[in-house]
């Protein structure tokens, strides 16, 4: 894959069943052009699967050029490497899930590196399936989970194996790491049956770091599971034969074999050595925290200090007292334990813990430790501490009492031991009016005495003393003299400030009632000797100045006082505030002013509101006026200003054929009314209805366009909402009676409700509400309809559009998943679950593997538990067992066969040989294995190229190979040249240029894997600068080595089409239905986006004129003239290039058929171009498409319609696109698969 081309790619490494595992390579042989480039590649495969890259070469420039390597979904969640420079040890990385992703990031710089090679496969052979037999020795080994140590544990796989001791004896197992994620299972059975129940059903969860084995096997199943960020590394374990294990820690567990299956096992001799680290000196402790042997025949003996013994006779035995004030301590770090067992009962066993002791404390003088064990510093020992008389723990809030723990392990739980410190109160208290006369200091039981300022007094006792806990006594209090009560001022009120009221420095303010104000000190304050600073003060009503009145006057002309009253009285023709009363009552207010504020301002007497009965008759209108009014007849009546009388006025009646209204008039009294017809309205104002008056008019006069309240037009009805997920299928603006409007809601959304059409009815309504557009849902089955299924999720009838449906289906004790998602079907256009079949299929192992020699008796059924016998042909022997330890074969759970290690074993070919400049590959010379050649030359490869195979000859019985020359031996390949030479500088696009423009290409270089060309031809003679053409050529290059392989690079010159556009497009809004729309918005969309470049003619399409010529009179002279002079020829004749290789393909074809027939030619036969229908219905809707336009008067060219095409079958049916898993590769060119659609008007008609 070139990088420069695909610098932003997704990779798809998805396959289907039976299908090869995909795999490639990322080569960067244009790495020298990717400056200032941030490139990113995701591969990505199916779902359970995993993926394999390894950096087979890697030279960037080093800190400026890197590549990194990610996993973990898209995002690429988990980090792998980053690599920069020069990478030799050619690492390899695996993914955690289904994706992996690489990135390249590079600098400006231009710097001559190497570049690299990755490669990758979904091929894993890591991941294996079958039980993993492992033989435990008397040398440690690993068990390690796929990807330890390179990536992350696989998910959602299950893993087996099964450990098996090489004689009759335990198996030692010590935990190195356990890494599996909080979603996965670690099961232990210490039997060789796994359908029991498991021992260790939580490994991960196992606290002692060593397990030992009751039985001589053991399993173990891995269950991942789908964890997020941060992923599992997985499981490591080291496991030997026997169970002597040396122990180099600070703590750890003592299990006796088989402890937790529930008994140890007969005859087992087992040595356990615990040696405290090399840096440590403290002393180290066992405990027993379970005993029980069988008495006087299994024993355990107990050694101390290297060498000193704890036993007596043969050792421990029964249910000796262990568990209770037992320890054994080693003050040298060394302790030894001996386990022997005989023949016959065994019991539980035991188990017991070891670890350091804590440092030993230090402590102040003042500090009183109680230990509840004889030792203060073994594990697990509880020490109470306790301070002196005037003394606390420093820093724990003068604590007296603290308790620290020595852990497993020799720590104590605290990290700092507190001491005992003095105990000091803070700074002694400080006292308002009064003052400290001695202190003795701030420790316990010292004294301070206070004393109290002149004129205050103390109530409390004068001296306090600090108490244990750091804290002062109640310090006393000094209070002053009060001053006498104050009494309340008439019309006011007190407002304490400060203090109660009357203590010492209490601040008083008097506030007077509303409408009254302050004569004197507004505030006061109690002074030492008892006495207020200030006499009270008096509250006095407040004035009201008099106002200056018009057209009217006041009853009083004094200055008035709150409360007080007087009356205004408006002149003839005026009122108060202008209503029909003259006079007004105002009275002096708590502000200052008159209330209420009113005025004397002019009567309305045509006001209804305001007058008791009108002044004009019902036939005339009323105008005030200042102090007056007068009478005019109303519009539709007439009669003079003040008559006494006014007529009515018919104005429907016809004036000279000119009626005054639109569409319907009514005469009324006064007056007339226009109305209109039903889906009519009148115009009552300019932009009603969103319509404008005419330039030059007012709407007022009879002849205007649009007369207000005479003019009818249509009602209209309100604009359509936008449509979230969805659209409006209309281009206008507004709507008006008789219009309709359509919708349609994006992919992934339906209509509701379930119309997609409004009409705009008559009363200016819409036919129905709106539609929006729902989310769409899929139906769900139910369990019921699915056998063998245990849970649907989600639950319930349906889901939503993109939503992903799992069922889980039980075989067995085996379980398996289906995915489906709601997603849309082009082809029924409705929403379906689409993914895996919805049915839970049955177990089924299918036809065992072919092993060479083997015959399988009694194989009638391969389902679930269906068996057969392996046996081998005349001349193979058997060897091996399947998993039921028999030759009977038998179909597991997991649908795989437990074959075991069966094979048979018989014939060997002799070794074939290597021809020259080549290598074997192979894995043995057995019947029915394979040798294949690989040529060492790059470039070179076997003829023939089929392997050799080692088979038995069914007539001899002999073994020999499959292709055999007269003397026996194998019929061995040669390795030949068979890879053509490659141009590095050929043009991979149209050279365009103007007509008579001077034209120029690069000189042309190649190269071949033989190290040399053997000539470069140019048959037309064209030079790679100075020439001009009217019209498009084709320039061919061959390079050939000296094998005969050759290359071509055609240069093509193409002259610009000066017509290059393309004419309107289809409106969806005159689309039948939804589906047709949004085909036609795609199309549109994606043809709107093609940039216009010069159309291309094409070679075939010359050599299709010449063959469509009436006569073939001139096809004798490519047989007989020179090819110069015939491309010439027909140059001259046709008016356009045709090239020498032309003329060949005609020559060739001439020849041919002339000596199948037998007689000269008059026509060459054409064969028409074109491809079936590969993409079904959707054919037809590129078609109507390209109607459409046609129909709209448009030109349709190939590019056109390409871009149409390729975006219509992308949106709807990706899935059957080549780069998308499928098959179809959208093209032109008709040697490739191509869908077959109507260029009729790009292309020249066909004969």
């Amino acid at each position: 894959m070139r990088l420069t081309s695909r610098c932003h790619y997704v990779i798809n490494a998805e396959y289907g069943s039976g299908d090869k595992e995909p795999s490639d390579v990322i080569d960067s042989t244009d790495y020298n052009d990717l400056n200032s480039k941030s490139c990113f590649w995701s591969i990505v495969t199916n779902i359970g699967s995993t993926i394999k890259v390894q950096v087979e070469s890697f030279n960037t420039e080093k800190n400026a050029d890197v590549v990194e390597f990610r996993t973990g979904g898209r995002e690429g969640e988990i980090f792998l490497a980053k690599l920069t420079g020069r990478v030799i040890n050619q690492p390899v990385y695996y993914s955690s899930d289904n994706v992996f992703n690489i990135r390249l990031v590079t600098d400006g710089s231009v710097i001559q590196s190497g570049g690299f090679r990755i490669s990758w496969t979904t091929d894993v052979s890591e991941v294996f399936n079958d039980v993993k037999m492992l033989k435990a020795t008397t040398s440690e080994q690993h068990l390690k989970s796929p990807f330890y140590g390179a990536g992350y544990l696989p998910q959602e796989k299950v893993f087996e194996w099964k450990i098996t001791a090489d004689t009759n004896n335990v198996i030692t197992m010590k935990f190195e790491n356990l890494d599996i994620g909080k979603d996965a299972k670690l099961y232990l059975w210490d039997q060789d049956d796994i359908s029991l129940n498991q021992t260790l059903d939580g490994v991960s969860a196992f606290k002692p770091k060593y397990y030992i084995s009751k039985s001589k096997s053991i399993r173990l199943m891995l269950i991942s599971g789908r964890e997020e960020a941060p992923f599992p590394k997985g499981i490591d374990i080291k496991y030997w034969e026997g169970c002597s294990i040396t122990y180099m820690l600070k703590e750890g567990t003592i299990q006796s074999p088989g402890y937790v299956a529930g008994s140890y096992p007969e005859n087992v001799n087992c040595t356990w050595i615990i040696k405290r680290p090399i840096s440590e000196t403290r002393t180290m402790a066992l405990r027993f925290n379970m005993f029980d042997l069988q008495a006087e025949g299994d024993y355990l003996k107990i050694y101390n200090d290297t060498n000193e013994i704890l036993h007596t006779g043969d050792g421990f035995t029964g249910t000796a007292d262990l568990t209770n004030n037992f320890e054994v301590r080693s003050t040298n770090g060394y302790i030894k334990l001996v386990f022997t067992t005989n023949y016959v009962l065994t019991d539980s066993g035991f188990e017991a813990e070891f670890s350091l002791d804590c440092a030993e404390l230090t402590v102040s003088p003042e500090t009183r430790p109680i230990s509840q064990s004889e030792y203060e510093t073994s594990f697990m020992n509880t020490i109470e501490l306790s301070c002196d008389d005037g003394y606390s723990f420093e820093n724990e809030g003068h604590s007296n009492v603290h308790s620290i723990k020595c852990l497993k392990g020799g720590e104590w739980n605290e990290t700092r031991i507190p001491n005992c410190m003095i105990t000091y109160c803070p700074i002694p208290p400080a006292v308002d009016n009064g003052y400290i006369v001695e202190s003795s200091g701030v420790k316990v039981d010292n004294n301070v005495t206070y004393k109290c300022n002149d004129g205050f007094t103390m109530n409390g006792v004068p001296v306090i003393k600090c108490l244990q806990e750091g804290n002062w006594e109640e310090a006393p209090r000094c209070t002053a003299a009060t001053c006498p009560a104050l009494s309340t001022p008439e019309n006011g009120a007190i407002e304490i400030l400060t203090g109660d009221g009357r203590d010492f420095a209490s601040v008083v303010q008097y506030v007077c009632n509303s409408g009254y104000e302050t004569y004197g000190n507004v505030t006061t304050y109690c002074q030492t000797g008892g006495k207020w600073s200030h006499d009270p003060p008096s509250c006095e009503r407040i004035s009201c100045p008099m106002p200056r009145i018009q057209r009217g006057n006041l009853s009083s002309t004094d200055t008035l006082k709150f409360e007080d009253e007087t009356t205004l009285t408006c002149d003839s023709g005026f009122g108060i505030n202008g209503i029909d009363t003259q006079k007004q009552i105002l009275k002096c207010e708590s502000d200052g002013r008159l209330s209420p504020y009113v005025a004397c301002l002019d009567v309305d007497e045509c006001n209804d509101t305001i007058v008791s009965s009108s002044k004009c008759l019902t036939t005339q209108d009323c105008h005030n006026t200042i102090g007056s009014y007068m009478c005019t007849c109303k519009d539709g009546y007439e009669g003079p200003v003040n008559s006494p009388t006014c007529s009515n006025i018919d104005e429907c009646a016809s004036n000279n054929g000119i009626v005054p209204c639109d569409q319907t008039c009514k005469d009324l009294e006064p007056g007339y009314t226009c109305g209109c017809n039903d889906g009519f309205v009148l115009y009552t104002a300019e932009g009603f209805n969103n319509i404008s008056l005419a330039d030059g008019e007012n709407g007022q006069r009879n002849g205007d366009v649009y007369h207000i309240n005479h003019t009818c037009v249509r009602k209209q009805c309100p604009v359509p909402p936008p449509l979230t997920n969805g659209k409006v299928l209309s281009k206008k603006e507004l709507f008006f009676f008789e219009d309709s409007v359509e919708f349609t809601c994006d992919l992934g959304y339906k209509l509701d409700p379930m119309y997609s059409k409004l009409d705009c009815r008559s009363d200016g309504s819409w036919s129905n509400i709106f539609p929006s557009c729902q989310m769409a849902t899929c139906p769900t089955p139910t369990q019921a309809s699915i056998a063998r299924s245990t849970n649907i999720y989600p639950a319930g009838p349906s889901v939503d559009y993109e939503t992903e449906v799992n069922i889980e289906c039980q075989n067995g004790s085996m379980k398996i998943n289906r995915t489906l998602y709601c997603s849309y079907n082009v082809m029924t256009g409705g929403y379906e679950l689409l993914g895996d079949a919805p049915e839970c299929p049955e177990i089924n192992c299918g036809q065992p593997e072919n092993v060479p020699g083997s015959m399988y008796s009694g194989l009638t059924n391969t389902s679930l538990d269906s068996t057969f016998t392996f046996d081998c042909e005349s001349g193979f022997e058997r060897s091996g067992m399947s998993l039921n330890e028999t030759n009977t074969v038998t179909c597991q759970e997991n649908g795989r066969w437990n074959i075991g290690n069966l094979t048979c074993t018989g014939g060997r070919c002799k070794d074939p040989g290597t021809p020259g400049g080549a290598m074997q590959v192979v894995t043995s010379y057995e019947v029915g294995e394979m040798v294949y050649f690989k040529c060492n030359k790059s470039g070179y490869f076997p003829e023939p190229p089929q392997p050799l195979e080692c088979v038995v000859d069914t007539s001899t019985g002999n073994v020999t190979w499959n292709s055999t020359v007269e003397d026996g031996s194998a019929d061995l390949p040669e390795c030949l040249d068979k890879t053509p030479p490659v141009f590095s500088n050929c043009p991979s696009d149209p050279i365009y240029v103007d007509k008579t423009e001077e034209y120029t290409y690069p000189v042309l270089t190649a190269t071949d894997n033989s190290g040399a060309v053997k000539n470069m031809r140019n048959p037309g003679g064209y030079r790679p600068s100075g020439l001009r053409t009217n019209s498009d050529i084709d320039i061919t290059y061959t390079a050939e080595d000296f094998s005969g392989n050759t290359a071509d690079c055609v240069i093509k010159i193409r002259v610009k089409d000066p017509d290059t556009s393309y004419p309107g497009l289809p409106d969806p809004a005159d689309c039948n239905s939804t589906q047709e729309a949004l085909i036609v918005q795609t199309a549109n969309d994606a043809v709107d986006t093609v940039v216009s470049a010069p159309s291309t003619k094409k070679k075939e399409r010359r050599l299709q004129q010449l063959r469509r010529r009436d006569s073939c009179k001139d096809c004798p002279v490519c047989s007989r003239q020179r090819v110069a002079r015939a491309s010439r020829k027909f140059t001259s004749d046709l008016g356009r290039k045709v090239s020498e290789t032309t003329i060949r393909s005609m020559r060739d074809t001439y020849v041919k058929l002339k000596k199948k027939v037998g007689t000269e030619l008059v026509t060459l036969p054409y064969s028409p171009r074109g491809n079936p229908l590969l993409l079904g219905d959707l054919d037809t809707k590129v078609q109507d498409w390209i109607r459409k336009v046609r129909i709209n008067g448009g030109v349709i060219n190939a590019r056109i319609v390409m871009a149409a095409a390729e975006a219509i079958v992308t949106k709807f049916a990706r899935h059957r696109l080549e780069r998308y898993g499928g098959h179809i590769t959208i093209t032109s060119n008709p040697s490739h698969y191509s869908v077959a659609w109507d260029l009729s008007n790009a292309k020249e008609p066909k004969q």
